[in-house]
């Protein structure tokens, strides 16, 4: 994959998401709402 669009000269970008991690740093932080803490 090239890093700039050949079309009109701006970054790309990775179609598919990261693989699946067990040790994922930043989980919390792409999907927040799983990681809320239930208040009942």
């Amino acid at each position: 994959m090239k890093f700039v669009c050949p079309k009109c000269g701006q970054a790309t970008g990775f179609a598919h998401p990261a693989k699946y991690s067990p040790d994922d740093k930043y989980a919390k932080y792409r999907n927040p709402r799983a990681y809320e803490e239930k208040l009942s």
